[in-house]
């Protein structure tokens, strides 16, 4: 028979997993949410079409925007870079959050996994270390597929 300390730990457990892959979620979009939006931002600046690359729209303080950044994009004006006939320009911006921030970004988790990887794993940070990097490159395949 289970002691009532075990039983209780194994009752908690799903619980316990359910936490550490909500927050791990939260974290992990936010992170390549504000690469993928950024790396829009200073590609305008990168190109002249913007003053400064930190100045996103960030939209109002509200739980769902702080949780899933639903109003906040790169503030960059498109409609002027393509009246000027650099529609290049215009698509290399675009470009920029998928192929640069996002794509990049799961290149080098990979890559960082895979070195990690080789290695035995005893450590709890190289754990976790792990199931964040799985996470973030899972967000950042999901920002260049979608």
């Amino acid at each position: 028979m289970i002691g009532t300390g075990k039983a209780t730990q194994q009752m908690a457990l799903p619980y316990v997993y359910g936490a550490m892959v909500f927050f791990s979620v939260i974290f992990a979009h936010a992170v390549d949410f504000f690469m993928h939006e950024f790396a829009h931002s200073f590609m305008a600046w990168a190109l002249g079409w913007k003053d400064n690359p930190l100045a996103l729209n960030y939209g109002k303080s509200t739980i769902d925007n702080i949780l899933m950044q639903q109003q906040i994009d790169e503030n960059v004006r498109y409609a002027p870079i393509f009246a000027a006939h650099n529609g290049l320009q215009g698509a290399l911006i675009a470009a920029a959050g998928p192929l640069i921030a996002n794509g990049g970004g799961s290149i080098i988790c990979g890559h960082v996994l895979r070195t990690i990887g080789k290695k035995p794993q005893q450590a709890v940070w190289s754990l976790a270390c792990m199931w964040l990097l799985a996470w973030l490159a899972a967000f950042n395949v999901f920002n260049v597929w979608s």
